[in-house]
């Protein structure tokens, strides 16, 4: 990220880290840089007539291992929280458990017939301008309304010309790793030690963006982070783990 904003892909200010939209876009329409691919044809129709394809979609950066990977967006990975004293609360933890079922996922991928989809020739296809815009009219792709997401309904609202691009995203996508169930006494301990060792990251990830803190001292924050208790937190989740 430090050699992405040197190159000038992002705002050369520090307003990316907490930007809004239009923010984003102003680099985008402005110069060379880059954004996630499913605002390709969004960005791509805000050009001229907005008949012409003008973004391409870019190989991940190679992470660990020299593989080129992305989150797979098809899974709600940050979960769901029920409040312990809900007035329905087995009904709201079934509800939950059924947006990861198979069945949930048809539901909440697709809606119902004649209203969110229609099937021609055996084919289903989302009922939409773009698939930005049924987040809106039917709910689906919004923030929370899945557990599990049928990334091939999406991809019928695409226009031809962008969905090689969207093709090449998904042999792209990092295996969807859920969090193991933890106990009280290893919850705890997790939301005080992990708390604090995401404030220091959050915090310093910034400052090495930026070129407020020099790369040179990336091995000292790393002593941080583990002086701050990551080895128990490890621990944690690898017993996690091994009871599941």
């Amino acid at each position: 990220m430090r050699l992405i904003k040197q190159s000038t892909l992002l705002d050369q200010g520090d307003r990316f880290i907490v930007a809004r939209d239009q923010v984003f876009k102003d680099p985008v329409f402005r110069t060379d840089s880059i954004d996630y691919v499913g605002r390709i044809e969004s960005l791509s129709k805000a050009i001229g007539d907005g008949s012409e394809k003008v973004f391409s979609i870019m190989q991940p950066p190679a992470g660990p291992g020299g593989e080129s990977l992305i989150i797979d967006g098809g899974y709600m990975l940050g979960g769901f929280a029920v409040s312990a004293n809900a007035e329905n609360l087995d009904a709201a933890l079934h509800l939950i458990d059924y947006l990861y079922s198979d069945e949930g996922m048809e539901v909440t991928s697709w809606g119902r017939e004649g209203v969110s989809y229609t099937t021609e020739n055996g084919k289903r296809k989302l009922i939409g301008k773009d698939h930005m815009s049924i987040r809106g009219t039917h709910g689906i792709l919004s923030f929370g309304s899945y557990g599990r997401f049928d990334t091939s309904a999406a991809l019928t609202l695409v226009e031809d010309q962008y969905f090689e691009d969207y093709e090449l995203s998904t042999q792209h996508l990092y295996p969807a790793i859920f969090n193991p169930s933890f106990n009280s006494e290893e919850q705890n301990i997790l939301s005080v030690t992990l708390n604090e060792i995401n404030t220091i990251v959050d915090s310093n990830l910034a400052r090495f963006i930026l070129g407020d803190r020099p790369l040179s001292e990336w091995d000292t924050y790393v002593k941080e982070i583990q002086n701050t208790g990551l080895q128990q937190v490890l621990d944690i989740y690898e017993t996690a783990w091994d009871r599941q």
